[in-house]
């Protein structure tokens, strides 16, 4: 590949990022429009992209490390972050240790040793005979699937599935706060947490767990447990109670050793579809924003962080609950969803809001187009959402696998071009 020798040019005189976004989060404008790649697991880029685009930028040093097998992202280095001026990164929870894994192009990387969800012990990848691959833990209970020619793993493995009373639920194991195993893992989180706030300038951000909607469904099936909120609610609220409170209990213990380190924290409920909402107005109001309010009075009593919320889709109708409820901030503004126009967005909510994401779209511009398509993507994105502060430039979700090194330059020279204030 056509080795590219600089990327982003710093201003001779700026501001740090820290500086930056904390600028734009005030809703005042800094030098520049902020810029993140990978500062959360949704604004990243999957490791076979980020391995074309190292190899692109001519960086050979360093490894690919996956530390979202689910998504297959990739954990993005200080020496990509710099090159293209972004300005924030993900305290994720750092695994007991990295081992050999391969990409789904046959690249080798590294992957934690252990998969978080459910709190399961050390995982064994297979590839099955006709090509598909599983993730299966020690017992032998397929956790993961990936269909032959796949580029993700999917979730097949649904503990609470079987529930036929709410009462079970109190049977369910959830994870345990003063469990030596989590606080070890917090303990390696605060020492990471140290590390970057004091070496670098970057703003770290931290999920909270905190989901009153979406990661409850995994636990349940997420068509089943949409007929839960409607059949049997009773059911449904004690599992979704159950969960956060487990979540607050680990919430609490991490944020006790790192808040002094971190600026924003997430909350994660993807309530949209592509064309509309994807529960009622009434259902949403009386069942999961009384719960994601909870989480998030929680959150600010324990700390000063912004509280930054993720949701996909065509969530324009929930936006003012969004902010009635806390939440400081937007991502990933789906741009190609119904009703989500940046324009409209940044007029009705900007000077409540601050807009993380929505740069380019990544269902039709940003694999389809050409780098010029993308270039006016993004100018047309930063017209709408930069003016007064309040935008961090990123694309729409996840980069995926199969975007070009050249089509990400021009995502990242368009914001250099236009991005200035």
């Amino acid at each position: 590949m056509f080795r590219v020798e600089l990327v982003y040019a710093e201003p001779e005189v700026g501001m740090t990022s820290r500086e930056r976004i904390l600028t734009t989060l005030e809703h005042r404008e800094p030098d520049r429009v902020p810029v993140d790649l990978g500062a959360w697991p949704e604004t990243g880029i999957m490791a076979v992209a980020y391995s074309n685009f190292k190899e692109y930028l001519g960086i050979r040093e360093g490894s690919i490390r996956v530390y979202d097998l689910f998504q297959q992202v990739a954990q993005p280095e200080e020496q990509v972050l710099k090159r293209i001026g972004a300005d924030a990164v993900f305290l994720f929870n750092e695994p007991r240790r990295w081992i050999s894994g391969e990409l789904t192009d046959g690249t080798a990387c590294e992957v934690p040793d252990v998969i978080d969800f459910v709190n399961r012990a050390p995982f064994i990848p297979k590839t099955m005979a006709d090509g598909s691959k599983v993730i299966m833990d020690e017992e032998g209970t397929v956790l993961f699937t990936m269909g032959m020619g796949g580029e993700y793993y999917n979730l097949v493995y649904r503990p609470l599935a079987g529930l036929k009373d709410a009462r079970d639920i109190e049977n369910y194991t959830w994870p345990d706060p003063d469990d030596p195993e989590i606080s070890r893992r917090i303990e390696r989180l605060r020492h990471k947490a140290e590390h970057l706030y004091k070496s670098t300038d970057f703003v770290l951000t931290l999920d909270s767990g905190g989901s009153a909607f979406e990661i409850p469904s995994w636990y349940r099936g997420n068509e089943q447990f949409l007929i839960d909120l409607v059949a049997d609610r009773k059911l449904a609220e004690t599992l979704i109670d159950s969960y956060l409170e487990s979540q607050m209990g680990v919430f609490e213990k991490t944020i006790e050793a790192v808040g002094e380190y971190v600026h924003i924290v997430e909350i994660t409920d993807d309530v949209g579809m592509q064309q509309s909402p994807m529960i009622s107005p009434h259902l949403y109001r009386s069942l999961i924003k009384p719960r994601q309010r909870k989480m998030c009075d929680f959150i600010k009593s324990k700390t000063d962080a912004y509280i930054y919320l993720h949701s996909c889709g065509s969530i324009a109708e929930f936006v003012p609950d969004f902010i009635e409820m806390g939440v400081d901030i937007l991502n990933p503004i789906q741009v190609s969803a119904n009703g989500m126009d940046t324009g409209e967005l940044k007029r009705e909510f900007g000077e409540e809001l601050v807009f993380w994401g929505g740069g380019c779209d990544t269902q039709r511009v940003l694999p389809f187009g050409s780098p010029e398509d993308v270039k006016e993507e993004v100018k047309r994105r930063l017209d709408d959402l930069a003016p007064g502060g309040g935008f961090v430039f990123c694309q729409v979700h996840n980069i995926q696998a199969n975007i070009t090194p050249q089509n990400i330059m021009a995502m990242y020279e368009a914001v250099d071009e236009f991005g200035s204030y």
